[in-house]
């Protein structure tokens, strides 16, 4: 409500809670001149006048919105639940925080990287090796291989500790019946298990080549895989297998030819049967 027995200078305030020092009235409402500062400040001497205004109403207190009891309760809910909304975005994004933490650590952490690929399924092909031999399966062939490489049984693939793999830990296909486990790395398309299972049959390849001691039953599988998957074997590792044959087939050669010699010595003094 407004009243009409403000005083010159008096501080009056609009319906809107804007401050100004009373002039006069008139009969279209209050002559006015408008408060102004630098901050919200309560003091006369903090706040100056500037120019004059009319306002329809003016009040000796900044007005205050009333409301039905029922709008007040509505109104109170309202304030309750954006509280709440509040809190659960900041729930929501520590908990983003938290798991794109743990997202980031299991990237750096090689073993863990195919992760994510197994729980949405979205591995289709395994590299599987044992023994120097290479493959690369669909996720229902490798745990299921025939009985030359894991004896026909059903395989499980697990996520365990390992001392010698660089990361601490490794995937395998494991037949716990028998005891046998065998390491795996899944991929996401067979383009992508064909390039890795490339590369280590050809770091194999290379190995076997730049080996002090050559060993000829460590070579076959390695070969083999290579020419299955068109690795090119290192020309350093052909002269070995070269070498190694020629003196594998020298050394069948001489014995044969001992074998002949004293054969033929034999005979040749063996005495014929006396009639009888």
């Amino acid at each position: 409500m407004s009243d009409t027995t403000f005083t010159p200078g008096q501080r009056v305030y609009s319906v809107d809670g804007a401050a100004g020092l009373f002039v006069a009235k008139v009969d279209e409402g209050f002559i006015v001149r408008p408060l102004y500062g630098e901050r919200d400040l309560e003091e006369d001497d903090e706040a100056y006048p500037e120019g004059a205004a009319l306002w329809r109403t003016a009040h000796p207190s900044a007005p205050v919105e009333r409301f039905d009891t029922a709008i007040q309760a509505m109104n109170k809910k309202l304030d309750s639940l954006r509280a709440e909304v509040r809190e659960l975005e900041t729930k929501k994004y520590a908990f983003e925080r938290v798991t794109q933490e743990q997202r980031d650590r299991i990237k750096e952490h090689d073993a863990l990287k195919p992760l994510d690929d197994l729980l949405a399924g979205r591995v289709t092909h395994f590299v599987v090796t044992k023994n120097g031999r290479f493959g690369v399966f669909t996720v229902e062939q490798a745990t299921k291989l025939d009985k030359e490489w894991y004896h026909g049984s059903q395989l499980r693939l697990s996520l365990v500790s390992s001392h010698s793999a660089p990361s601490g830990l490794v995937w395998k296909l494991s037949q716990e019946s028998r005891g046998y486990d065998h390491e795996v790395l899944p991929f996401v398309s067979e383009a992508s298990a064909m390039e890795k299972c490339r590369a280590l049959i050809a770091a194999r390849l290379q190995q076997l080549a730049d080996d002090t001691y050559f060993n000829s039953y460590s070579v076959d599988e390695p070969v083999n895989a290579a020419q299955r998957y068109g690795v090119p074997v290192p020309e350093k590792l052909q002269q070995r297998i070269l070498a190694h044959e020629r003196a594998a087939a020298t050394a069948a050669r001489d014995k044969a030819a001992k074998e002949l010699a004293a054969a033929e010595a034999k005979l040749s003094t063996a005495t014929p049967a006396t009639p009888a």
